[in-house]
């Protein structure tokens, strides 16, 4: 209210000094015209025409003088009223600021009792415990709630134990425990009996779908069984061999590759090697049944062919290189490898194994086959008439090449 009453006072005031400095104005105004006027009388004029004119202007002058000099009038009187108003609600304002201060203090007082009654030290403390209007009723209704149902209460209290007078104490608790153990052990009777009974019914239908698919199945077990021999026999799991189809094809038509290849060897060698085919792996984990062993005719025994010397190795190698190309030669009818070339495998060979092995790639020569040897040996060269020699030279390889004819 203060502070309201102060904005009042203060718009007063400014619109008082604001009237004040127009009605200064107005007198200033008023004084210079009328020093104007008198000015004017106190000129001459050549004629009466100028003087007339300058007269009708200075009336007109005269005339707005009067009317600003009116309307100024009406402004200061009405300023004068504003101030009046002002003024009057100015004091009302006071008047009631003090009304206001006299009841705050009254008022103050009269907090000041009550926290010194209910022991507050300072008005946060109490501010603390304020609570809403709308709280205050609404607790007001929880307490007078709590007392009616209290009483009730208490009646029904009175009325149970006049029901329960001469009356045995049941652990009701306890029966309430009971009923639910029940329960759960019905419970769990009914899902025992459903998932049962669900069981049969599927049994029941699997049953029926089996018996009427039995000649189905019994024919599927005869197809089964044929399959299942079939199987095993491809797998070489039917006995003690335990060789694949797959492996026994192998094994056949590698028996055929070394029964051409020992055509070659066998006059090769002079007749002291033949190769065979290692047949006491079968069954075993190795199933090494395409490793090669070489029979020395001289001693009668088998051994491995990692034991043959460089010469008999050469030897045998080319054997099966042949061997390989008759089979094929053979079995794919139309089909000639009519090119065979061996790059070294020479330097190995004594004299006498060269001359044997060149005297086999000349009749190989000889049967409508070019036979290509790429080597260094000088005896090879003074065998072969026809070559190609291959010189190594700073500007890079040269090629030349010897018909024979």
């Amino acid at each position: 209210l203060e502070k309201a009453t102060g904005h009042d006072s203060d718009e007063l005031t400014a619109k008082r000094e604001k009237v004040l400095f127009e009605k200064q104005e107005t007198e200033a105004g008023l004084a210079g015209a009328t020093a104007t006027l008198a000015s004017l009388e106190e000129l001459s004029f050549a004629d009466w025409k100028l003087a007339s004119v300058e007269l009708d202007s200075t009336l007109k002058r005269i005339s707005e003088i009067n009317e600003l000099l009116d309307s100024l009038s009406r402004e200061r009187e009405a300023a004068d009223k504003g101030v009046t108003a002002i003024a009057a609600e100015l004091k009302t304002l006071l008047e009631g600021l003090q009304s206001q201060k006299t009841a705050e203090n009254s008022l103050k007082e009269a907090l000041d009792r009550k926290m010194a009654e209910n022991k507050f030290e300072d008005i946060s403390a109490m501010n603390e415990l304020v609570v809403s209007e709308s709280e205050l009723s609404h607790r007001e209704k929880e307490i007078n709630g709590y007392i009616q149902a209290m009483a009730t209460n208490e009646t029904q209290l009175t009325q149970a134990r006049a029901d329960a007078k001469g009356k045995e104490l049941v652990d009701v608790a306890a029966l309430q425990e009971l009923c639910h153990q029940q329960q759960l052990e019905v419970d769990s009777i009914r899902k025992q009996e459903n998932a049962v009974s669900n069981r049969l019914g599927t049994n029941r239908d699997k049953r029926a779908s089996i018996l009427a698919r039995r000649d189905e199945l019994e024919r599927t077990q005869k197809e089964y069984s044929i399959c299942d021999r079939l199987y095993k026999l491809v797998r070489g799991t039917t006995g003690n061999g335990k060789i694949t189809l797959e492996q026994y094809i192998q094994a056949a038509g590698f028996d055929g590759i070394i029964a051409a290849a020992n055509r070659r060897l066998i006059p090769m060698s002079a007749g002291q090697f033949e190769l065979y085919r290692q047949e006491d792996t079968l069954g075993k984990k190795s199933n090494n049944f395409l490793d090669l062993e070489v029979l020395d005719n001289s001693t009668g025994h088998r051994r491995p062919v990692g034991n043959l010397s460089g010469g008999e190795s050469f030897k045998a190698s080319m054997s099966l290189a042949l061997g390989l190309s008759d089979t094929v030669s053979s079995n794919l009818g139309g089909i000639q490898m009519d090119a065979l070339f061996i790059d070294e495998g020479f330097g190995t060979l004594d004299r006498k194994s060269i001359d044997s092995a060149m005297d086999i790639l000349v009749n190989l020569s000889g049967a409508n086959k070019l036979v290509g040897v790429i080597s260094h040996r000088e005896e090879l060269v003074e065998n072969i008439p026809q070559q190609i020699h291959v010189a190594k030279t700073k500007a890079g390889s040269e090629i030349s090449i010897e018909t024979g004819i």
